[in-house]
């Protein structure tokens, strides 16, 4: 277990967690009690797959009809309201993603290949989304979904103030909401050590990386309340990010569990989005939603958020 112990303190969220505080959900029973958090994925499991450019790579057989079955199962088997998956349009899998639409849940642009916005001028990434629409709109109109969602790549803007004032303004124009986040999972950072220690059938270690992963996600919680709470007075509405992970398709049921148990009440998106706090901006004139997230994220690592 010593090496399993070493592949997790590499997740420096995790071991500045291990550093500070014992292992352990919460002295509170329910510390999670009365929060409200919207469930988003980012990506979707897709069978459009080079294997040769995932050949040395621990997860590469997330990609797979079976997994997209457990997250839906998991989603159905506790009653969430539909949940919203980013996909980016070069991946996509229009079976699976007429499957997720059919069993009530949504669909988001998250750009055409992933790309942050700072990469592109506004003219090239305008574009990109236009290309996205080309692939992700029909499906939305077979469903008859009404509600256009838009992630960021990595909640990352355009750089260039101008820029991000014009795509801003084609986003609008054509209906999107623009959806950040206040809760990263960090599911993503624990997948490849999973898939690692399953591949080599060690299951008391991917046991281990369960079992740190939930008290992980309590403190990320726990951390964008807190924040929430000194720049508003108040519990805002939150939204939490998951990857489609192969640690996040074998585990998700768990994960919505494990939720539920401290307290927490899953809601739609829109409700989310529709607390005043998703419209405040920083003196940047960035998202303060965003903000809040990186601000955690600071903190997670022993940095200052100042």
């Amino acid at each position: 277990m010593i090496g399993c112990m070493h592949d997790l303190n590499t997740i420096a969220e995790l071991h500045e967690f291990l550093r500070t505080k014992s292992k352990g959900e919460s002295e509170v029973e329910r510390p999670l009690e009365g929060m409200e958090v919207a469930l988003t994925i980012n990506g979707m499991v897709h069978r459009n797959v080079d294997k040769s450019e995932e050949e040395d790579y621990w997860c590469r057989d997330e990609n797979s009809v079976a997994n997209f079955h457990k997250m839906v199962d998991a989603l159905k088997r506790n009653e969430m309201p539909p949940t919203v998956d980013f996909i980016a349009a070069r991946w996509s899998d229009p079976e699976l993603q007429e499957k997720w639409l059919k069993a009530g849940n949504l669909i988001g642009s998250l750009t055409f290949e992933r790309q942050k916005a700072h990469g592109f001028t506004a003219e090239e990434f305008i574009d990109d989304l236009k290309k996205t629409d080309q692939v992700l709109s029909p499906l939305m109109i077979k469903d008859s979904q009404r509600q256009r969602y838009f992630r960021y790549p990595r909640l990352k803007r355009a750089l260039n103030p101008g820029d991000q004032s014009v795509v801003g303004a084609y986003l609008k124009k054509t209906g999107y909401a623009e959806v950040p986040a206040t809760i990263d999972s960090l599911d993503s950072k624990f997948s490849e050590l999973f898939c690692k220690a399953s591949s080599r059938g060690d299951q008391a270690c991917a046991n281990l990386i369960k079992g740190y992963f939930t008290p992980l996600l309590l403190d990320s919680a726990l951390r964008a309340r807190m924040i929430a709470n000194e720049i508003m007075g108040r519990d805002v509405k939150h939204i939490m990010m998951l990857e489609a992970t192969q640690f996040t398709s074998d585990n998700l049921d768990e994960i919505l569990k494990f939720c539920k148990r401290m307290g927490v009440k899953f809601i739609t998106l829109d409700e989310a989005l529709a607390d005043p706090f998703y419209q405040r901006t920083t003196r940047e004139g960035g998202s303060e939603a965003v903000d809040l997230l990186r601000r955690v994220q600071k903190r997670q690592t022993g940095e200052s958020d100042e």
